[in-house]
């Protein structure tokens, strides 16, 4: 394996710890935002819709990263062992 080839494996670990510690943000971010959510209750329709349009916006981030995680990892696979 060549530097080159080094150095570009380096960076897409780099790569998939970044998009797994940003996973693990979200989804414990959504985690207490759901929890707050049961616990306190909305007090109108537009609180309500307003909090389901941003995690709406925040599923389609974390789809987003799981896509890009599944993919890095796929290119582990798919590197020559050394």
């Amino acid at each position: 394996m060549s530097v080159a080839d080094q150095d570009e494996l380096a960076l897409k670990r780099e790569q998939l710890e970044q998009v797994k510690t940003e996973i693990e943000a979200k989804l414990e971010t959504s985690r207490i935002e759901w929890t707050r959510a049961i616990r306190e209750g909305y007090s109108s329709n537009r609180e309500y819709t307003a909090f389901i349009n941003s995690y709406e916006a925040r599923c389609n981030r974390l789809r987003g990263l799981f896509a890009e995680k599944w993919q890095l990892e796929r290119a582990f696979k798919a590197e020559p062992k050394s």
